[in-house]
């Protein structure tokens, strides 16, 4: 469990707020991680985050607190997300991109290309075992429609999800990439499609929530085995009032969109931070469909909360704080997603085909075992009880009903225990000698005891088929994966110049072992079509198993009741 890591940035003063006379802040710092917030008609508060960025914090000191964990985890397979949140206008853009997306200016970059020169830095210092494919991604929410920012003709994208690939958007145009120049090439060209407008507050405001995605697909030579981290960076737009941003016509109707989207994902925050138990309203905005591993999912979460400290829009930066403080209490679930490789596949399945060993060992006793008593062996009594007591057990009489009671689908318990109490009297395991009430308690006694080993059993039963059905099941899936381990190992890599090309026109890419370098490798559509086949006969496997398990469990009750008698 981790909880989302929350920080806060206060942005200097702009003209709009010293224009108002606006110039008294409303923040009295603490230290980086509390301080005291006044607001004219609420009063103070004193808020306690994570980190605190005051006016003179710096791009570099944003990233290496909030962004560099999370990043570093998607380096090792563990899905991140990283979210700038404000009203319009707070330094949302600027923080996650910096002035320019292709800025030469080490101070002013910001959260994404140091992401980007981060990700290819940990490629080329990589271990020469390991061969990595990045993809990115990038889409926008406008008007509560996805759009392609590779390719703005893809308007109307939709969110699915899968057990392969979790939640994703189907049609999102993925770029393979090689180095630092290519990928934020690329995102430029995305940023350019991205809906902007002028408003009184931003004379460039963002009119969607903008999704860029970096996959990091990670394979060891050596042993195979295949890691995948997913790294979200969303820049959300900015919250709005509309007597503040004089919004009309178009942007009026987008500002209405923004705050209904923004209202959605804070329902999600609060469904997810309440004591009770409710229903979580992910589907109500496309934003927190995307968004559904971030918030309380199989991810690593930061929050930058952007404000402004001037009094002027004490009354927004409050309710950001607000909105920071609950996000903070939320609790995701992260796990390294990662695939096995030949040689961990082949060790499981040893261990797996001993213990499906065990529990035959185990069948055959037992089936021994009730061979035996249905031959008419002689139970062994206790020495209390006289010789003339013990007989053999009649096929024909109470024991050949008894049998055919219990091979029946759903048995009657009463049924049973009372043709064991007739079988007790006929054998003279209950003394002729004996006065009526002495027998009376015994057969009392006898049918607690029945009932309560008959529950025991059956439970018994129940647990011997879901372990023998698991193995079983868990073997066969195995074993389709080792197949498709040693099928990929008998296609060996091909290192070439140019990158061939795959179904969707996209090449994959590895890490040259001298070089240093990404170069490309085989096309992945074949790789991928194995893979997806493996995971399909893993859904199936199991079943063949299914059957002879059942024909064994009536055996096992039969022989489980027969030797029950035998300790009467």
């Amino acid at each position: 469990m981790s909880n989302v890591s929350v920080c806060v940035r206060f942005r200097p003063l702009n003209a709009r707020e010293l224009k108002h006379g606006a110039e008294a802040s409303c923040v009295r710092r603490f230290d980086d991680q509390s301080f005291v917030f006044k607001e004219d008609k609420e009063g103070e508060f004193t808020f306690c985050f994570d980190r605190i960025y005051y006016q003179d914090s710096t791009q570099a000191e944003v990233f290496e607190f909030l962004a560099l964990p999370i990043i570093k985890d998607a380096m090792n397979a563990i899905n991140g997300t990283i979210l700038t949140y404000g009203q319009t206008g707070a330094g949302k853009t600027h923080s996650m991109e910096g002035p320019s997306i292709l800025t030469t200016d080490q101070q002013q970059k910001g959260i994404l290309p140091r992401v980007i020169e981060y990700i290819f830095t940990s490629i080329e210092a990589a271990d020469t075992t390991s061969e990595f494919i990045i993809k990115l991604s990038m889409v926008e929410i406008y008007m509560e429609r996805i759009r392609d920012l590779f390719d703005p003709s893809k308007d109307n994208l939709q969110v699915k999800e899968d057990k392969a690939h979790g939640i994703f958007v189907s049609g999102a145009t993925e770029i393979y990439v090689q180095n630092v120049q290519e990928t934020l090439k690329h995102i430029a060209e995305g940023i350019a499609n991205r809906a902007v407008g002028e408003t009184q507050m931003n004379s460039t405001s963002s009119r969607s929530h903008c999704v860029f995605l970096v996959t990091i697909h990670q394979t060891n030579t050596e042993d195979g085995s295949v890691k995948t981290g997913k790294l979200y960076l969303v820049d959300l737009a900015g919250s709005e009032k509309v007597e503040k941003t004089g919004a009309e016509g178009k942007i009026l109707h987008e500002a209405k969109t923004i705050n209904k989207s923004l209202s959605a994902l804070g329902n999600v925050i609060n469904a997810l931070t309440t004591d009770k138990p409710c229903h979580i309203p992910y589907r109500d905005s496309k934003l927190t469909r995307i968004l559904q591993e971030s918030l309380g999912g199989n991810s690593r979460t930061a929050l930058l909360c952007c404000c402004s400290p001037s009094s002027f829009n004490a009354s927004e930066s409050l309710s950001t704080l607000r909105f920071g403080t609950r996000a903070k209490q939320i609790r995701n679930k992260p796990k390294v997603n990662k695939e096995r490789g030949q040689h961990e596949l082949e060790q499981l399945i040893v261990k797996y085909e001993q213990e499906c060993e065990q529990l035959r060992r185990q069948l055959l006793m037992l089936n021994a075992r009730l061979h035996s008593l249905e031959k008419g062996e002689m139970n062994k009594m206790s020495t209390d009880y006289p010789d003339s007591c013990i007989k053999t057990y009649n096929k024909d009489g109470l024991l050949g009903k008894l049998k055919e009671s219990l091979s029946k689908r759903t048995p009657v318990l009463e049924e049973i225990i009372n043709l064991l109490r007739d079988l007790l009297v006929e054998e003279g395991i209950i003394l002729e000698s004996c006065n009526t009430e002495f027998r009376k308690d015994l057969l009392v006694s006898s049918e607690a005891e029945i009932n309560k080993t008959i529950l025991i059993l059956q439970k018994s039963l129940e647990q011997l088929s879901e372990n023998n059905e698991t193995l079983t099941r868990e073997n066969e899936s195995l074993k389709v994966e080792l197949r498709a381990a040693r099928y990929l190992e008998l296609n060996p890599l091909r290192f070439t110049e140019n990158p061939p090309s795959n179904s969707s026109g996209s090449a994959s890419f590895t890490i040259c072992e001298k070089a240093k370098i990404i170069r490309p490798i085989r096309g992945g559509s074949q790789y991928t079509q194995v893979i997806d086949s493996a995971k399909s006969h893993r859904e199936n496997a199991g079943n063949v198993a299914s059957l002879s398990f059942l024909q064994l469990t009536l055996a096992n009750i039969k022989s489980r009741f027969l030797f029950l008698m035998g300790k009467v």
